[in-house]
């Protein structure tokens, strides 16, 4: 078992190299000094996806949302509201489906909410439904195969 974790800052994008004990101690970036882990999902663009999605040793949920459709804005705040559950075993983050089209075509979403789970830069596991925060908890240890408590 690999006792290090490789994670992006999510406010300079710096590469981090975490001890996988310190990764629920709250760690900072080395770069920016900013906490590594938020509580908020990541906005990802063109410019930072691919390195957000291939470079961290910890998988990453990415939300595929709209802000004009009611059912991604029920979901968005679903997905807020279980980043401080997920993280720090895995990296939450959203892309506007409207603004980054090319994302979204590359790989192949055209019904959203969509949620795509992202290990080492492939592509794990998707749905495309809104979920409740117990259903996306599960879902994600399920594929994770770990088990992140509710009341982490």
């Amino acid at each position: 078992m690999n006792d290090f974790s490789q994670v992006v800052c999510p406010h300079c994008w710096a590469l981090n190299c975490i001890s996988t004990f310190r990764l629920i101690n709250s760690p900072r970036c080395a770069k920016c000094k900013q906490l590594l882990f938020t509580g908020l999902p990541v906005n990802l663009s063109l410019a930072n996806f691919t390195h957000f999605t291939q470079r961290n040793d910890i998988p990453i949920i990415v939300n595929f949302w709209d802000p004009w459709s009611d059912p991604c804005q029920t979901m968005s705040v679903i997905f807020k509201n279980v980043a401080n559950v997920l993280e720090p075993h895995m990296r939450l983050a959203k892309v506007n489906f409207n603004i980054e089209k090319k994302i979204a075509s590359r790989l192949q979403i055209r019904n959203i909410p969509c949620l795509v789970i992202f290990a080492h830069g492939q592509e794990i596991a998707r749905v495309n439904d809104t979920m409740d925060s117990t259903s996306l908890i599960e879902w994600a240890n399920k594929v994770n195969k770990v088990n992140i408590s509710a009341l982490a």
